[in-house]
């Protein structure tokens, strides 16, 4: 994995290499950026 460069091919493999499912569920997103947020529904506005 170390020959990508971008995490989210990372994240993929891995998830297809462990047979992972993925949930899309925002209940843990913050609708704002906040110094708390783990999570935002739209980065650009937290960058």
């Amino acid at each position: 994995l170390r020959i990508f460069s971008h995490e989210d091919v990372t994240i993929g493999l891995w998830m297809l290499a462990m047979n992972v499912n993925h949930e899309d569920s925002r209940a843990m997103c913050d609708s704002q950026c906040t110094p708390t947020s783990i999570a935002v529904w739209d980065v650009s506005k937290c960058s």
